[in-house]
C-alpha cells in the first residue's frame, strides 16, 4: 500500500492508503479466528516475488505481527521489515530553532472544548502565544431561560422543558438535548477562550468546517490578518460512530475519516506552508493497535500517523 517499508523508509509512499493498516489490525481485534496482516509490498517487486511473500505471510505461525513490510529487489534480495511497540522514555525536542515565542499563531481544530482545549491552555501557560480554535458549534448569546442557571445538566434540562412549555412547544428528549447542548458548547468555548486569556495568550474562535479548505482559508482570513500568519497546526478534530464491522456504514466511515484525514488536508491548504514550524497531530492508540468498533477511527489514526511520518 505504501513502499513495502510502512512508510518508515525514504521513498515516497502513501500516507492516506497506509490508513488501511488499522481496518486491518481491528479485524483481527473483532474476529479472533481470523488470520489478519497487513501487508505492504513495493511496487518494484515482481509478481512473483509478491506472490512468494504474501504465501510467506500466510504461512507464518508468529501470530503476534500484525504487519509487515517488503522491499528491494535484484541481487540485494527482499527486505523484510515488521512493525513492533517501543517505549520512548525522552520526548524532551533538541531543535532549539523550533522553539515557541510569543509570535507562533497555532491553528487549532476542535481547540475550543475537550481534551484539545485543555492541552491548548496548558501550552498557553509554557507559553503566551496565540491561538485561533476551530469549532462547529456557533458562540451565540445566552438564552433568557439558561441566564443564572449553574452547570448541572439536570437543571439546565428542566430549565429548558420549562422554556419549551412556556413556548407552547413540546418538551421531547431531542429538542431538550439540543438547547442544553448549544447553551454547554457555549459555555464551553468561552470559559477556554478565558483561560487562555487568562494565561497570557491570545485566542479566538472561529466557527468552520474543519474539511472544506476554501471555506476554511475564508473563515480564518480576518483573524489571520489581525494577529499574523500561522505557524503552527494542531489537529485535535475528531467524531466517532462506534459499531463492529459488519455493522458500518459508508456514512459512519465518511464522517469519522473525512474529519481526521480531509481535515488535516484543508487546514494544511488554509495556511502559507511556508511559515509553519509545528504540526502535531492527535492521534490515537486505535490506529497502532487496532480497536473493536473502532475501524473507521483506526483507519483515520493511522493515516495520521503516517503523515506525521512526511514531516
Amino acid at each position: 500500500m505504501t513502499d513495502g517499508e510502512l512508510g518508515m523508509g525514504s521513498g515516497q509512499f502513501g500516507a492516506v492508503g497506509s490508513g488501511l493498516s488499522g481496518l486491518i489490525k481491528t479485524a483481527g481485534v473483532e474476529w479472533p479466528d481470523v488470520f489478519c496482516r497487513f501487508v505492504d509490498l513495493q511496487p518494484e517487486l515482481t509478481a512473483d516475488t509478491a506472490a512468494s511473500c504474501i504465501l510467506q505471510e500466510l504461512l507464518d505461525p508468529d501470530l503476534r505481527i500484525k504487519e509487515v513490510g517488503y522491499s528491494g529487489s535484484g541481487k540485494s534480495g527482499t527486505r523484510r521489515m515488521t512493525v513492533q511497540p517501543k517505549i520512548i522514555r525522552d520526548l524532551t525536542t533538541k531543535n532549539s530553532s523550533k522553539s515557541l515565542t510569543k509570535k507562533s499563531v497555532f491553528l487549532v481544530s476542535g481547540g475550543a472544548r475537550g481534551v484539545t482545549a485543555e492541552c491548548v491552555a496548558k501550552l498557553a501557560q509554557t507559553q503566551p502565544c496565540s491561538f485561533i480554535l476551530l469549532g462547529r458549534s456557533t458562540i451565540e448569546d445566552e438564552p433568557e431561560w439558561a441566564k443564572g442557571v449553574d452547570e448541572d445538566k439536570t437543571k439546565l434540562k428542566q430549565a429548558a422543558m420549562k422554556s419549551l412549555v412556556d413556548s407552547g412547544e413540546k418538551p421531547t428528549p431531542a429538542k431538550v438535548n439540543q438547547l442544553v447542548g448549544k447553551v454547554e458548547a457555549g459555555r464551553d468555548i468561552r470559559k477556554n477562550l478565558e483561560r487562555i486569556s487568562n494565561a497570557g495568550g491570545n485566542a479566538e474562535y472561529v466557527s468552520a468546517d474543519v474539511t472544506d479548505a476554501k471555506k476554511l482559508k475564508t473563515a480564518i482570513a480576518p483573524v489571520v490578518k489581525k494577529i499574523g500568519p500561522v505557524t503552527g497546526i494542531i489537529h485535535g478534530a475528531g467524531v466517532l460512530a462506534d459499531k463492529l464491522i459488519e455493522k458500518k456504514t459508508s456514512d459512519d466511515f465518511d464522517a469519522v475519516c473525512s474529519t481526521k484525514i480531509n481535515g488535516i488536508d484543508a487546514l494544511l491548504k488554509s495556511i502559507n506552508p511556508k511559515k509553519l514550524t509545528h504540526l502535531l497531530l492527535f492521534s490515537s492508540a486505535a490506529g497502532f493497535y487496532g480497536n473493536a468498533g473502532q475501524s473507521d477511527y483506526a483507519v483515520a489514526n493511522e493515516a495520521l500517523n503516517r503523515i506525521a511520518l512526511l514531516f
